[in-house]
């Protein structure tokens, strides 16, 4: 039997995918877009831009704890070295 190599994920992640694909299905209705790709080819640098952003501020507390426990990390395996 062959596993996808998938992350998991929660059903909540799941819920924003869906809520964000309704998003551009409404803007594309509202501005008048006959096809969402339209929408999106015209649109989607913006989104890149805030995805970046989104992704950056989502990772700084990720980075931070990340180099706490490295820091710990390596100071207990000094304190087991001496």
């Amino acid at each position: 039997m062959k596993v996808a190599q998938v992350p998991k994920i929660r059903f909540q992640d799941l819920r924003h995918t869906h809520a964000t694909l309704m998003l551009n299905k409404l803007a594309s209705e509202r501005l008048g877009h006959s096809r969402t790709q339209l929408t999106m080819d015209t649109y989607s640098h913006v989104l890149l831009s805030m995805q970046m952003e989104a992704a950056d501020n989502f990772g700084q507390p990720l980075l931070r704890r990340a180099t706490k426990d490295a820091t710990i990390s390596e100071n207990e395996h000094a304190t087991t070295v001496l």
